[in-house]
């Protein structure tokens, strides 16, 4: 598993754009748990 994450992080490298795009998508899910979840932590 490390060995393929690695190697598909190294490509992602590569590729600025679709490095760019998958940051975007993933902060968008990070957003999405962070928001509900703020909501039992207050």
């Amino acid at each position: 598993m490390g060995r393929i994450a690695r190697k598909f992080h190294s490509g992602l490298a590569h590729d600025r754009a679709f490095r760019s795009n998958s940051f975007g998508i993933s902060a968008t899910i990070a957003f999405a748990f962070v928001m509900p979840n703020s909501r039992y932590l207050t």
